[in-house]
């Protein structure tokens, strides 16, 4: 009992060391998506009104038009955004060797902040679908059109998850030739998971991009445990 208390103990004080980091600047991205749902929204609605809500929507059937395309990278620097105000303070001074040798678990220590970053991300990527979906709703979209239009954003939000432990491996990194080697590695796959081709095209190879993308789950694990040496 007193070592389950203490797991849960160890437990919420990481969590609450990452809502310090995170409390001044998290929520940014998240303002970010809205503001980006209603420029969706905006620019469609001023599309329509001009042009007449028929041939809007027979350019989005035909020609599999994006109108959020501003979302393309923006879960990939959400990432980058997230990763940085997690574990750039923790490289400072040394302070995540410090961690790695507490009486608290090093496996602990390392996993919490990746599984915020990852859970971070996926909110943001929920923000962003229910927005569209709402968007979609108001502009009188039928199912048949807006679910396979905003399903193009899963890939993108996957690219984000990608990116938040590919840059913070590179930043808890000890080896410069490693951290440009894990920036570059993961850049090729953001910008592999983020080329779209129309309307949903990776909907029936996506699970297949996220069970190769599980692997870089561990990639800040292994390279904080080069620190600890």
């Amino acid at each position: 009992m007193a070592m389950t208390v203490s797991l849960y103990g160890q437990i919420g004080a990481l969590a609450q060391k990452e809502w310090i980091k995170l409390r001044l600047f998290g929520a940014i991205p998240f303002i970010l998506a809205l503001v980006l749902c209603a420029d969706f929204y905006l620019t469609l609605k001023t599309i329509m009104s001009v042009h007449g809500a028929a041939p809007t929507m027979q350019g989005l059937i035909f020609k599999e038009q994006v109108y959020f395309d501003r979302f393309t990278w923006f879960f990939a620097i959400a990432g980058l955004f997230f990763a940085s105000l997690q574990i750039v303070p923790e490289c400072i001074q040394g302070r995540l060797r410090l961690a790695l040798h507490m009486p608290a678990s090093p496996r602990l220590v390392l996993a919490v902040p990746v599984v915020v970053g990852l859970v971070l991300q996926a909110l943001l990527g929920l923000v962003a679908v229910i927005g569209l979906a709402v968007a979609s709703t108001q502009l009188n979209f039928p199912r048949e059109v807006s679910v396979p239009m905003i399903s193009t954003i899963l890939p993108w939000i996957l690219a984000g998850g990608v990116a938040w432990c590919a840059t913070a491996s590179a930043i808890a990194e000890p080896s410069y030739i490693r951290k440009v080697m894990m920036l570059l590695f993961g850049l090729g796959y953001v910008s592999l998971l983020t080329t779209s081709r129309g309307w949903n095209d990776m909907s029936e190879s996506l699970w297949i991009y996220t069970l190769v993308s599980l692997p870089w789950t561990a990639a800040y694990y292994i390279s904080a445990l080069r620190i600890k040496g």
